[in-house]
């Protein structure tokens, strides 16, 4: 097949459609699913997901209540990290809903070659006819209309189908005519970058930092040199299917010395801004120990914290002082209630909302100290609040 662009064909469209893991993406698939017409119902292991509301949707109460259809969904949460067993249930359900003509899609977040180890065997098994694709599954939680996807497929048909659906629900880009193998390599290649690129911002701000070098002005200056959006990542955890990759490589032949370099860089990010945040509280006379810190740009909800933050708060945690996490989407009038009471906030995605917050909002609920690794928040602006800010590699 030759990779291009590929636009609906109506007599491709699926009627009807399982989506297997429950997480809050794959409710969102579930949802835009139905929205679009589809005969769409849900289903997960876990009893704890599958008795949660999501309105207008329809979730399978058991197994029992799953009957064929014209495409089953391997959402992304049906393997995480190197949870086979799960994995290996979730296939064995999928396997025995197959119909004559049944297109599998598989989302699941799989090194190169996942899906025909995995997936296939199970299904080939059965001896039902059927098709096969796979599809990369959004790298964060989001709007799943504005987030183009690659489509891997075993024939040019199974692709048309496969792009034909997720052209129902997306208006982004889809990019198909690839393999299956090269379709999972390509979110592969794109965490490696990130986390390549996350790594080396790491450690020029933290060596900035004792440089005294803002490393805002650095890169502005960069950016105009290359005329690239270049360095624009910083302090992020590691992509889950990079991380999969370092630790599994042997399975497509990858050396991954870069990657463990970048890993290793990127699993200290949290133990130095700890230090940095009990340095600026030291500055107010408030032990890190009984600070009260608002993790401000993600919700400890299931899947809402990614692995970086997780950590972060863990480590904040164990050292006493006491955490809570505020939601990206709280609006901006509502940010000022939201803190009150913490000693210090901590801006942890580069949300819109934070871009363009307020500090005086931030100091009126009684916030000391605003660590923001991101750098997203004016220094001078926090300063002139009665502010301490603490940015990474602002000198």
């Amino acid at each position: 097949m030759t990779a291009q662009r590929i636009n609906p064909s109506p007599g491709h469209s699926a009627r009807s459609a399982i989506v297997l893991g429950l997480d809050p993406y794959g409710f969102s698939l579930l949802h835009a699913l139905t929205m679009s017409g589809v005969h769409a119902i849900g289903y997960d292991i876990d009893p704890v997901r599958r008795a949660q509301e999501y309105g207008g949707v329809r979730v399978a109460p058991s197994k029992a209540d799953l009957r064929p259809s014209d495409t089953i969904i391997l959402s992304r949460p049906v393997f995480h990290g190197d949870d086979t067993k799960t994995l290996a249930s979730y296939v064995e359900l999928a396997a025995s809903l197959l119909s004559p003509g049944c297109l599998v899609i598989v989302e699941a977040p799989f090194n190169p070659g996942g899906t025909e180890a995995y997936v296939l065997p199970a299904l080939s098994a059965t001896g039902v006819p059927h098709e096969l694709s796979y599809v990369t599954a959004p790298t964060h939680d989001g709007d799943i209309r504005a987030q183009p996807r690659v489509v891997g497929a075993a024939s040019t048909h199974a692709a048309r189908r496969a792009a034909d659906l997720y052209r129902r629900i997306t208006d982004a880009e889809l990019y198909t005519g690839l393999t299956i193998k090269e379709a999972e390599a390509c979110l592969l290649a794109a965490h490696a970058e990130h986390d390549v690129r996350s790594a080396l911002m790491t450690e020029l701000g933290m060596a900035f930092d004792k440089a005294g070098i803002d490393i805002t002005r650095v890169m502005r200056g960069a950016r105009a040199v290359f005329s690239r959006d270049m360095f624009a990542t910083s302090f992020e955890p590691p992509r889950e299917r990079s991380y999969f990759i370092s630790r599994r490589g042997d399975t497509v032949h990858f050396e991954d010395r870069l990657l463990k370099a970048a890993h290793r860089v990127l699993h200290a990010a949290p133990s130095y801004l700890i230090d940095v945040l009990s340095e600026a509280l030291s500055i107010h006379k408030i032990p890190l120990k009984r600070a009260r810190i608002a993790i401000v740009g993600h919700s400890e909800r299931e899947h809402g914290v990614d692995g970086g933050t997780a950590a972060l708060i863990s480590m904040l945690r164990k050292k006493g002082a006491s955490v809570r996490t505020i939601d990206p989407v709280v609006r901006g009038d509502q940010i000022g209630k939201a803190l009150t009471g913490s000693d210090a906030a901590v801006v942890a995605a580069d949300h819109p909302l934070l871009r363009g917050a307020d500090p005086r909002v931030f100091a009126r609920s009684g916030v000391a100290v605003v660590l923001d690794p991101k750098n997203l928040m004016s220094r001078t602006a926090c300063e002139d609040a009665g502010i301490t800010y603490r940015g990474v590699g602002r000198g």
